[in-house]
């Protein structure tokens, strides 16, 4: 939906789907609105229109409007298979972004701040991320990035039903971020805390000069009319030969110098990673690879615009040290970020 637009949705993950319609009951105006559905995929959708009462208010700044949900299923004609009782759903301002990154994470504190300075550093405007039944008091850990307006978190505290893979959870979250923030995103970046995104050394250059900013470079070189729905970009595997908890814990060294190995036999083309553009994409299915019939870039490499980069560990002193190459590309980051590292 639309930023000019208001309205109010609702998703989930299904196995089946008999539902004939959802009404939405908001309870101030008494208005009963019949919601649209999207149920063509294994996470449908429904949106209801505000009403008017409801609007209104919402514009004289009140902060929550009350709505019940009646389901209709098919095999019960006579009345509703489930209505639940009256909640109140909050609103609040979002600000507009050209270019933002949705993650996910449980217990990530000890990467996240280079990541995040990284991202800034090149040109994301702002990070949602989704906090997975953590316990490491996100929200005060980042409170600077709250303040600043940087870092929304979404507490995440759900988990795969029995016998279902734990992705199911990751693609919900996914597609939370789609309806709630795409609409607020010209740009919106899907990948992990562990790959970073890496522009060619002449775009960087223009981005870092602030000739151009990475918006502006993602626009002229993925135009809309040619990639409605954005670019996928190859993901590359770079080796740290540190066991994981050595990776997180070196302290004063920053990962460009602890994981610099590129694997001699290295698959970039496997586990892509995207950034699309919010309002051409109905929803996400696969965080590497947008469903049939969207029109994207596909396997964009580093020579033609940009890559992921995926940092995956080794072993201390590992024989595979030898079989890599020394990637010095990201050097140059490396005394920019420790200026703006606020701890590690």
């Amino acid at each position: 939906m639309r930023s000019s637009q208001v309205g109010l949705f609702l998703s989930g993950r299904r196995d089946n789907w008999s539902w004939r319609s959802v009404d939405c009951h908001f309870i101030l105006s008494s208005v009963i609105v019949t919601a649209t559905m999207d149920n063509l995929t294994s996470e449908p959708a429904v949106a209801c229109t505000i009403p008017t009462m409801e609007r209104v208010l919402l514009k004289k700044g009140v902060n929550s409007i009350s709505v019940s949900f009646s389901i209709n299923d098919t095999f019960l004609q006579s009345k509703a298979f489930a209505t639940t009782p009256a909640i109140a759903i909050p609103f609040y301002e979002r600000c507009y972004h050209n270019i933002s990154v949705y993650t996910m994470v449980k217990n990530k504190r000890k990467e996240l701040i280079e990541w995040i300075e990284y991202h800034l550093l090149i040109g994301i405007e702002h990070f949602y991320i989704y906090d997975n039944r953590g316990t490491e008091q996100l929200g005060l850990f980042l409170k600077r990035y709250l303040e600043l307006g940087l870092v929304t978190i979404v507490y995440w505290p759900y988990t795969p039903p029995s016998g279902a893979h734990w992705n199911i959870i990751q693609s919900a979250s996914m597609n939370h971020a789609l309806k709630n923030f795409g609409p607020f995103n010209k740009w919106l970046g899907y990948f992990d805390v562990d790959e970073y995104f890496q522009l060619n050394y002449t775009l960087i250059k223009s981005v870092i000069s602030k000739s151009y900013t990475l918006a502006d470079l993602f626009d002229y070189r993925f135009p809309e009319h040619d990639y409605p729905s954005g670019a996928q970009f190859v993901n590359c595997q770079i080796s740290c030969f540190l066991s994981q908890d050595e990776i997180v814990a070196s302290r004063y060294t920053l990962l460009f110098q602890k994981c610099n190995i590129v694997p001699i036999h290295n698959h970039c083309n496997t586990a892509a990673k995207m950034f699309i553009r919010p309002h051409n994409v109905p929803i996400m299915q696969n965080i590497h690879v947008l469903p049939i019939g969207m029109v994207f870039a596909q396997n964009v490499t580093l020579g033609q615009f940009g890559q992921f980069r995926h940092y995956h560990h080794g072993s201390v002193g590992s024989d595979l040290n030898i079989q890599g190459i020394r990637d010095e590309s990201m050097d140059e980051f490396i005394p920019l970020l420790f200026s703006r590292v606020i701890t590690y």
